[in-house]
């Protein structure tokens, strides 16, 4: 129903991360980001492209070394 939906640009990256996935950039695509090498986040690593155009959050995770 909302599938023609975008999103726009996948958010970038947060602090000391990566984007892992992208499944794409219109309703409902997904995003998984990962921590580089020895640092960790509180963060959610997946952003969801939501039926109003926008992403769950405006960047990926920011990531703190261990």
């Amino acid at each position: 129903m909302f599938s023609g939906v975008s999103c726009g640009s996948v958010p970038s990256a947060g602090n000391n991360s990566a984007v892992q996935s992208s499944t794409g950039t219109n309703y409902p695509a997904t995003v998984t980001y990962v921590c580089n090498t020895g640092y960790i986040t509180n963060d959610s690593l997946t952003l969801t492209c939501q039926a109003n155009g926008t992403w769950s959050g405006t960047e990926g995770p920011h990531c703190t070394g261990n």
